[in-house]
């Protein structure tokens, strides 16, 4: 999620997002950041409205991409909205049961249900202002005590993560990527962190997952590979990767996710294995 706006409508760094589900009736859904602002929480509202919008159906996950995309942080732009709308995609069938046959899917759709379902969302926002320092979103939310996990909108830095392990809530945030910054502000100590200027080559985000999706965009995009491969003497059972003129569709390669494929086939100029629909 960002914070104030280029006047471009970019935002080249974001305010850092944690949430989490209460177990209140009246406030269901818990934020957090590491930076806040009245134009803050107006981006908050906003965006939770694009959310409900998409999930009861009023809104296509293309076109709520489309919209939140400048602001999300994701860089490139084009990249920001292919993630984001394969995002909205898969809380949209969650939220219309698709995943109730899997671990945790029914609960998961009854806690969407919960704080969508009200116009407009409620929440609670448990950022945690100071003067000096920040304290991240994700441990203000773990020092509130928010139950379950803990969604961050990039992996979670080093200190983040010990504050977890402190708390024997590893398991509930996503993940880390191990750097650590200057004045990161431990939640309750107030305790901050002095440290040099930060510089890093790590990947703050994390990865696609491997689930597939049913994508808004998936007609588009297969009208696309009919052209490229007429373009270039295909088949139509060769679009999307045949083996052998088979027909087939090949399978990923041992060790590479499908995430990986659609970069590598971006870079060579081909179309991704699968027939377009991936997340």
């Amino acid at each position: 999620m960002p914070g104030e706006y280029n006047t471009d409508r970019s935002f080249p760094n974001p305010v850092v997002t944690a949430v989490g589900f209460t177990a209140q009736d009246e406030y269901p859904l818990a934020i957090a950041h590491n930076a806040t602002s009245d134009r803050q929480k107006a981006v908050d509202a906003e965006r939770l409205e694009v959310l409900r919008k998409t999930l009861k159906g009023e809104m296509t996950p293309h076109d709520a991409a489309c919209r939140t995309a400048p602001s999300s942080g994701f860089k490139p732009k084009d990249r920001a909205q292919e993630r984001l709308e394969k995002d909205y995609a898969k809380l949209r069938n969650t939220f219309r049961g698709v995943d109730d046959g899997k671990v945790g899917g029914k609960e998961f759709r009854a806690q969407l249900a919960q704080v969508f379902n009200g116009n407009p969302v409620q929440y609670v926002d448990h950022t945690i202002a100071v003067n000096r320092g920040a304290v991240h979103g994700e441990s203000a939310l773990l020092a509130e005590s928010v139950p379950g996990l803990i969604g961050v909108s990039k992996l979670s830095c080093g200190d983040c993560s010990d504050y977890a392990v402190e708390l024997k809530r590893s398991m509930d945030i996503r993940g880390t990527h191990g750097e650590r910054f200057p004045g990161w502000q431990h939640p309750t100590s107030g305790q901050i962190e002095p440290r040099a200027r930060f510089t890093s080559t790590a990947n703050q985000f994390p990865d696609d997952s491997d689930s597939e999706v049913e994508l808004e965009s998936q007609a588009r995009g297969t009208a696309d590979d009919l052209a490229r491969a007429k373009g270039s003497g295909q088949s139509r059972t060769d679009v999307g990767g045949s083996s052998g003129g088979t027909g087939e569709p090949s399978r990923p390669s041992k060790g590479m996710g499908r995430g990986q494929m659609r970069r590598k086939a971006r870079r060579n100029g081909e179309a991704m294995p699968g027939s377009g629909v991936d997340s």
